[in-house]
């Protein structure tokens, strides 16, 4: 049998090498899988806890708005399992907002709405231990009932923050106390349903998207 070149023979390998990084490339930006669930709710509430890879979903809308937590669980595959913690649970509700309290290990419930009545109270469910609905009675006057807000937790000052075309904070270190925020600066606008993260490397919060959408993206230092 012939020889090749060996001219031909590396540039074929280098075209080779070069289709195959590129292949590899192409696909290193992650590959959607869908994850069962028993149900989908609308309007439901997210929350994520990032040290332990761990997300919860209360509440939301099937056929009827409902108290239920679930969690999802990562290992051996993603899946949602349904948390029933003791005590008495909130009122259903939708477009509430649900935060993780990392220093406390425990979600924070607030706000939200089941037709024609509107929530401005605050619920707690510790994860550590046995997981227990606890309602709390936080200092200071509260935000007027809501929904459709948005809210983020602060880790550095171990605070929830709403946003719900006014400011407020929730402390959640001692006593929790709601303290009205000012901020400088002209306000957005308040579209349903907004998304809101905080940034640990800017420490600051930032807004984006709800309907009706203005496509803007705001940030709060």
């Amino acid at each position: 049998m012939p020889r090749l070149p060996l001219r031909p023979l590396l540039a074929l390998a280098f075209l080779t090498a070069a289709l195959v990084a590129a292949e590899a490339h192409a696909t290193v930006d992650g590959v959607w899988t869908l994850i069962p669930q028993a149900r989908s709710n609308e309007n439901e509430m997210l929350a994520v806890d990032a040290v332990h890879q761990r997300v919860f979903r209360f509440g939301g809308l099937n056929e009827a708005a409902t108290n239920t937590l679930s969690e999802l669980v990562m290992l051996p595959s993603p899946h949602w399992v349904d948390l029933v913690p003791t005590g008495a649970r909130p009122p259903v509700r939708m477009d509430g907002t649900l935060v993780y309290d990392s220093a406390d290990d425990q979600l924070v419930l607030f706000g939200g709405v089941d037709a024609p009545a509107s929530y401005n109270d605050v619920w707690t469910v510790n994860l550590s231990g046995t997981p227990q609905w606890t309602q709390l009675t936080p200092a200071g006057a509260p935000p007027s009932p809501r929904s459709s807000h948005t809210a983020i937790y602060d880790p550095v000052r171990q605070q929830m923050v709403v946003f719900g075309g006014d400011l407020w904070s929730l402390s959640l270190s001692g006593v929790p106390t709601w303290t009205p925020l000012a901020a400088s600066g002209s306000a957005p606008p308040l579209p349903a349903g907004s998304s809101a993260v905080y940034d640990p490397v800017g420490d600051r919060m930032l807004l984006f998207g709800g309907s009706p959408s203005t496509g803007q993206g705001w940030n709060l230092t």
